[in-house]
């Protein structure tokens, strides 16, 4: 996005617009200026600029222009996502880094940045790519299916509770009694007993 004035010292905010635009044709820009003149707003939109306010800037028509510039670029990232999705597979990269949680979750290390490099992807992109297509982030599934093969062990297996903290790649048993607790809404001990007499 760009915030500009049409006076500025060096280059008029008009030229800077049409440079800007022909390597950038689809940033959005807001536009500021003193001048009422139609010449202005006309060159201005003929630019593509959507946004051209006048000073002194009203707070509220600041506030909706730049609500306005945050909308149609949630609505370009989520076509992205959709191109970026339809260019990837058949490959699935999501059930890619499902496929590798379910393989490591006993791995303390897993993690969003060591699941990117064993894809080669970026850990941004491949977090967007997993929540847009899943609804929650690597992070939290990683943890949710943890705690659903402790669950498993709990229920089917007669370890101890710091054996299941182990054997579900939680570091310690601090960590994993509190998202145990989140998931459940009960300590692991609670839910053995629950478990037992059904």
């Amino acid at each position: 996005m760009l915030f500009t004035d049409i006076r500025m010292p060096r280059i008029d905010g008009l030229e800077l617009v049409s440079q800007i635009k022909k390597d950038f044709p689809n940033m959005e820009i807001l536009l500021i200026s003193a001048y009422r003149e139609f010449e202005y707003a006309h060159k201005a939109i003929e630019l593509g600029v959507k946004h051209y306010l006048l000073k002194p800037i009203e707070e509220v028509k600041l506030i909706s222009a730049l609500n306005s510039i945050k909308k149609r670029l949630l609505q370009n990232e989520s076509e992205e996502l959709k191109q970026e999705q339809k260019n990837e597979y058949p490959e699935r990269l999501e059930e890619s880094i499902k496929l590798i949680i379910a393989n490591e979750y006993k791995n303390e290390n897993l993690s969003v940045k060591y699941i990117s490099d064993k894809l080669a992807y970026n850990a941004a992109y491949l977090g967007r790519i997993f929540k847009y297509s899943e609804g929650i982030s690597i992070r939290e599934y990683i943890k949710e299916y943890r705690i659903k093969q402790a669950c498993r062990l709990i229920a089917n297996t007669g370890l101890k509770i710091y054996e299941v903290c182990s054997e579900t790649g939680f570091n310690d048993i601090g960590t994993f009694y509190e998202a145990f607790r989140s998931y459940m809404g009960c300590t692991p001990a609670e839910y053995r007993e629950q478990v037992q007499y059904l």
